[in-house]
């Protein structure tokens, strides 16, 4: 019988630390957080955006308006085909740098860098 509880101790342990990494979660929410800027898909944007403050309507009318007149930049250059995190650097456990290459329609390509913070859990990019 006590052999069994340390099974499934054991077992309850492994499966605990098998979830994502801290890096696999930048790289997602980096992503998506890319990925609805260049839809202009500002409610989504907030779900990976940390502004250091809370947003009110004023702040989401600004950024829908801010997102349309960048949707149309990002359409122009054939949309977004590609967004490939490239390095991280953690600064500790809730600070990071991720550097990261969106490739467009059009074949041109750009290099950033995001800032980021671990909130809650979930990782952000920083805007400033």
């Amino acid at each position: 019988m006590m052999r069994r509880v340390y099974i499934l101790s054991f077992l309850v342990l492994v499966l605990l630390g098998c979830g994502p990494s801290d890096e696999e979660l930048m790289q997602e929410a980096l992503v998506n957080a890319v990925t609805a800027l260049s839809a202009g898909d500002a409610d989504r944007y907030l779900q990976y955006a940390d502004f250091g403050d809370d947003v009110d309507s004023l702040h989401v009318s600004l950024l829908q308006a801010m997102f349309a007149r960048y949707k149309t930049v990002v359409d122009s250059k054939g949309g977004v085909v590609e967004v490939s995190p490239q390095l991280s650097s953690l600064d500790n456990d809730s600070l990071a740098n991720i550097s990261y290459i969106i490739k467009y329609g059009d074949g041109t390509e750009e290099r950033k860098v995001a800032p980021m913070v671990k909130k809650t859990g979930q990782w952000k990019v920083i805007v400033k």
